[in-house]
């Protein structure tokens, strides 16, 4: 669950927060692997980032290049396998490979400051069904 109750700047606060909810996943193992996400934005946060123009594909892209770790921090965490080499430190593993690997949907009502990260995990395509 992300709650950023005091976004800041143009609407980059709620999605920083997404981005480290991200990059945080306790499977980063899959980072690697090309899996897709779905943001569910929550009616405050949709109303905020809409005062600033965010649409869809912009925030795809913001999220996608904030969302990262350095292949040597996932190597010390044991979510990717080797020993850590000096040029692990500049190289970024990239919690989506491509924006278009984030899914972003707007969900509930009125009820607080809240939008939730899900992992697609890895070998499941991400499909999406206008009911």
């Amino acid at each position: 669950m992300v709650s950023n109750r005091y976004g800041t700047g143009n609407g980059e606060g709620v999605m920083n927060s997404v981005a480290d909810a991200m990059a945080s996943h306790g499977l980063a193992t899959y980072f690697t692997r090309g899996v897709q996400w779905f943001w569910i934005v929550g009616h405050w946060h949709s109303e905020y980032l809409s005062r600033f123009d965010w649409d869809r594909a912009s925030m795809q892209r913001y999220i996608q290049k904030e969302a990262w770790r350095s292949r040597a921090h996932l190597k010390r965490l044991g979510a990717i396998r080797g020993d850590v080499m000096p040029e692990d430190e500049n190289d970024p593993v990239f919690a989506a490979y491509n924006p278009e690997d984030i899914h972003i949907v707007k969900a509930g009502g009125n009820s607080g400051i809240y939008s939730e990260v899900i992992m697609n995990y890895y070998g499941v395509f991400a499909t999406t069904v206008k009911i």
